[in-house]
């Protein structure tokens, strides 16, 4: 895996979980307060039901196969969905438990499932292991410097900059796992070119 792949894997993921950890205490506790009970039960028991159904279907690679065609509409439709059900979510506290657990449910998990496939197309063994260590480690040290520093802002962080920078962060990660996507398969396409 070249270098540029390495660093687009890994910097969305790193800059999302920065992100997620800086701003997630302030989303939490503001949406906690507004949420109906039964609303915050039944977005898990959908949350975790859609999971199971999709990563049913991403369990045969020929489906995985027709997915991964849809793979670029599947990232913008999760961008746009996010940042809709993300602000909705302000005046309807509904809309957003419920909306996000379809959207994390789906759309992530079938961007997680296509990751996972692409990446295991160009390693495995060992070498698999050391980008997934390396990638977990960066992605949990962002996360903590992004847990320091809401310790420190958590009173000068607003909601709305809050799902903002959510959003944005995002997007990014979408952004750089789309061009690592690309990449990847623009090499496997080259050595199967030469193997032929």
């Amino acid at each position: 895996m070249s270098k540029g792949v390495k660093c687009l894997l890994m910097i969305g993921p790193m800059l999302f979980g920065f992100v997620m950890s800086l701003t997630t205490p302030v989303v939490q506790i503001y949406f906690i307060k507004h949420v109906d009970p039964s609303i915050f039960a039944i977005s898990g028991v959908l949350a975790t039901g859609l999971a199971a159904a999709v990563q049913s279907i991403t369990s045969n690679e020929k489906m995985r196969l027709k997915i991964c065609r849809w793979f670029y509409w599947i990232l913008v439709f999760d961008c746009i969905a996010f940042t809709v059900i993300s602000f909705a979510g302000l005046e309807s506290v509904t809309t957003r438990f419920i909306g996000i657990a379809i959207l994390s449910a789906v759309s992530v998990n079938l961007w997680m499932v296509i990751m996972k496939d692409s990446l295991n197309n160009i390693l495995s063994g060992a070498a698999l292991t050391d980008f997934q260590s390396l990638s977990t480690a960066s992605y949990l040290w962002a996360n903590l410097v992004g847990g320091i520093l809401s310790v420190i802002l958590i009173n000068r962080i607003t909601i709305d900059l809050a799902i903002g920078a959510q959003c944005i962060a995002n997007a990014f990660c979408a952004v750089s796992d789309w061009m690592a996507y690309k990449k990847i398969n623009s090499s496997i396409e080259v050595i199967i070119g030469r193997a032929r």
